[in-house]
């Protein structure tokens, strides 16, 4: 069997991140960039120890001006969502019916390395296809972890916008690769898909997703709720 398959000695994890998430354009262009750094450490007997890097860009154009978000902000954790330091209220759910809606393109670049005689176990190397362990969509067309190795490369393109009161839509386009190789790690080859869903808004904010998603090996229906719930900081990834 695959090292590791049976039992998994116990692991460390150190990670120190960047986030940045400027406003530019008048607000026309939001971003938020973070670039993280991960260490893995388990028994040297195992030699399973290795690094990791992931660059995640967000781009983001809202397209209309006026409509306010209740997403996550900065200084909440997972189980807090007040909009204002030093508040502990928790904003109501709002039913808006002004029209909202953006335009969306994600870059996601993950790199793992391990000293010699070292590698990265399997249970461990990030994954693309359907919903991976953290609960995160993409080449949603594809069966869950359909691609797995230490270095992965995703781009996704996003139009969604309201439909009526707390009900919006979505049209998606993926692609991204899993490789086992660094020098790989570039935009040939990629694997596609297509999605089309609708959404259940809060306060302007996609909450709950339904996606019908089609691609190469068939197609994949996959329901979701945002983890950032009115205002709250998503929770720390599994790995």
């Amino acid at each position: 069997p695959a090292p590791g398959l049976a039992q998994q000695k116990p692991f460390i994890q150190f990670t120190e991140a960047l986030r940045l998430a400027p406003s530019l354009a008048n607000g026309w262009l939001q971003l938020n960039y973070t670039l993280a750094a991960h260490q893995f450490r388990t028994a040297e007997e195992t030699r399973s120890s290795f690094n990791r890097w992931t660059i995640d860009l967000r781009h983001e154009i809202p397209l209309y001006r006026g409509v306010t978000s209740t997403g996550p902000r900065d200084f909440n954790g997972p189980n807090d969502c007040a909009q204002a330091l030093g508040s502990t209220a928790c904003p109501p759910v709002q039913r808006s019916r002004n029209r909202g809606g953006s335009v969306s393109v994600r870059l996601l670049v993950s790199s793992s390395s391990a000293s010699d005689g070292h590698r990265v176990p399997f249970y461990l190397q990030p994954t693309l296809g359907g919903s991976d362990l953290n609960g995160e969509r993409l080449l949603a067309s594809f069966a869950d972890y359909r691609f797995r190795a230490p270095h992965v490369i995703a781009l996704q393109e996003t139009l969604e916008h309201s439909i009526w009161g707390p009900i919006g839509a979505f049209v998606q386009a993926e692609h991204g690769k899993a490789v086992d190789a660094r020098s790989d790690l570039d935009f040939g080859k990629l694997v596609s898909n297509a999605s089309v869903g609708v959404t259940v808004r809060a306060g302007g904010f996609p909450m709950l997703t339904l996606s019908f998603s089609w691609g190469r090996e068939g197609h994949h229906i996959i329901g979701s709720m945002n983890n950032s719930l009115l205002g709250g900081s998503s929770r720390p990834p599994l790995f």
